[in-house]
């Protein structure tokens, strides 16, 4: 009887970590420069890893192995399923571009950025891979 439950509470640990590790290591190529939480980020390739889950989700873009910005976000959850791994961005009034979603290849979840309105009428498409 025990063996059964820890071996439940063992499959229920690894459903977990599985869920998060889909989202944990993508890369994007931005076309353009883009503002990631006040942090400019210029034209290239980044690493992104996401920690945390649900409305609790953080993301961190590494230019190779230095961490150059993060963010807090939440997931949420869309009707189709992303083509890409990408970012949706908006354009600011003196051009440049702020990140307000990442969508993640063949999944519909996608990590909405604290302060952005990943649903506004200004989106563009910043990158994707």
């Amino acid at each position: 009887m025990k063996s059964t439950t820890v071996l439940k509470a063992l499959v229920a640990v690894a459903v977990v970590l599985m869920a998060v590790s889909a989202y944990a290591a993508s890369s994007i190529t931005l076309l353009q420069p883009a503002t990631v939480n006040g942090k400019q980020l210029s034209p290239g390739e980044y690493n992104l890893k996401v920690s945390g889950s649900g409305a609790n989700a953080e993301i961190t873009f590494y230019k190779g192995k230095t961490a150059v910005a993060s963010a807090k976000g939440k997931f949420e959850e869309r009707p189709t399923t992303s083509r890409y791994d990408g970012v949706v961005g908006s354009q600011n009034s003196d051009g440049t571009q702020t990140i307000k979603e990442v969508q993640f290849r063949d999944k519909k979840q996608v990590l909405v950025l604290e302060g952005g309105d990943a649903m506004a009428s200004s989106e563009n498409s910043a990158g994707k891979q």
